[in-house]
């Protein structure tokens, strides 16, 4: 079978679990016999049109989409008319179906690629299955949250326009963020520094409510519906939807709620069942995830202050995903493990007992789930949490409640049973085979 793949782009370039999980899955793919590619949207070029060229790859055909839409990634879309342009010749897309004919299209995302190229998929009969990674079809900020922070009930015109206003990269840091030369300068220490300070910046304004002006245009917010109409247009022209968790189904399914789904985990290479040696003398808490109020380390921390007020003492909380040092210089009982490498993971998982994830926004699934499961270390997870699924309801907490988490990591908690079907790569894209299958 002959397989194009539709994502973001390649790691170290693209990160994040949904590159992984599809940079994974082509490479057992292509283990296992088939014929794997990749599109990605890529720089833009002076002309405004659109061509795909290839890029040199020593393991698969990629190829990338010069003159692409704009990339929102996770930071929101203040101007909706830029990411619903119309391809100005669509025909490049058409010759590139035409001449790579591939079989079946696994599309990771939306992001980036314009309208057209689903639709002539779809006119050439060539049969489409989208996987859930997120909720930018729906959400332009992909995590269903609301700007003061609270979990959003579903998508408005002027909700949206509310939450997204100040948001979102301008056109000109579009450009430069989508260049070749950012691909290649993005790790530069300089560059790392600027991107780590935005970042920040752009957190503490994701929920500043004060400068909001509430007096938004009608055919401001009627932009928001539009764009929702575009990704919901596409989605559409998929012939099944892989849902990755019953949350992630369940979501969908209220927006869309005609489609072919199906529902199945996802994992990523390299998750091995290891045995774990538990601390009996000391609670041992770890949290894997960035900063970002969403992740939920602010409800953790009120959580810890909870358990101290109970004057206990005997735990340790070890913070990992970035720099917490400021979080250890004020509670010697936290500790900042920082950012990690894959070589280091198996010291990461031997440092705590029980991983919190106290997501406050929806997970399609939760790849630190499963993970942990591995390596033997029990799991409290938020009820966003798509991989939850794999948990007992002891092992579940309100999201918004820092009582209730605090009263669960009081209790004692049993690793759950790991299946192969679970963790295993190779079983996963022999799972992921069929669904494809099952549409051709």
């Amino acid at each position: 079978m002959k397989i194009l793949h539709v994502s973001l782009g390649l790691p170290p370039f693209r990160t994040g679990g949904l590159n992984r999980y599809c940079l994974d899955l082509m490479r057992e793919q292509k283990v296992q016999g088939e014929n794997v590619a990749l599109l990605y949207p890529g720089e833009f070029a002076l002309g405004g049109n659109t061509k795909i060229k290839q890029t040199a790859n020593i393991e698969f055909q990629v190829f990338r989409i010069v003159n692409p839409l704009p990339l929102a990634l996770t930071s929101g879309i203040s101007d909706p008319i830029r990411y619903m342009k119309p391809c100005k010749n669509p025909e490049a897309y058409q010759r590139f179906l035409l001449e790579n004919r591939p079989d079946i299209i696994h599309v990771h995302s939306f992001q980036g690629i314009h309208k057209e190229f689903f639709e002539i998929a779809q006119k050439l009969k060539i049969k489409m299955v989208f996987t859930t990674h997120d909720y930018y079809p729906f959400c332009p900020c992909c995590v269903l949250l609301q700007r003061n922070g609270t979990v959003c009930s579903g998508p408005k015109d002027d909700k949206c326009a509310l939450c997204n206003q100040g948001r979102g990269f301008s056109e000109a840091k579009e450009y430069i963020m989508q260049s070749r030369l950012y691909e290649k300068l993005k790790y530069n220490c300089i560059v790392q520094k600027i991107r780590s300070w935005q970042v920040k910046q752009m957190e503490q304004e994701r929920f500043e409510t004060d400068m909001i002006d509430e007096s938004l245009s009608e055919s401001k917010k009627q932009q928001y519906g539009r764009l929702r109409q575009y990704y919901l247009d596409i989605l559409r022209c998929m012939n099944k939807i892989h849902a990755n968790s019953i949350t992630a189904q369940n979501i969908y399914q209220k927006f869309s709620p005609n489609s072919n789904y199906c529902q199945l985990g996802i994992t990523h290479a390299g998750i091995e069942q290891k045995e774990h040696i538990l601390d009996k003398n000391m609670l041992r808490f770890g949290y894997v995830g960035g900063p970002k109020r969403y992740k939920g380390l602010e409800v953790l921390l009120k959580a810890i202050s909870i358990i101290e007020d109970k004057n206990i003492t005997n735990y340790e909380l070890w913070l990992y995903g970035a720099d917490y040092h400021e979080y250890k210089s004020k509670n010697p009982h936290i500790h900042n493990g920082g950012t990690y490498t894959q070589e280091i993971e198996n010291i990461v998982w031997s440092s705590f007992d029980i991983l919190i994830v106290p997501s406050q926004c929806y997970e399609t699934f939760g790849f630190v789930v499963t993970e942990a499961i591995a390596h033997g270390v029990s799991v409290i997870c938020s009820d966003l949490v798509g991989a939850k699924q794999f948990l007992s309801e002891k092992d579940i907490f309100k999201h918004d409640s820092a009582e209730d988490l605090a009263n669960c990591m009081l209790k004692s908690h049993a690793v759950p049973q790991v299946s192969q079907d679970m963790i295993s790569m190779e079983r996963h894209t022999l799972q992921i085979k069929k669904v494809l299958y099952s549409v051709c």
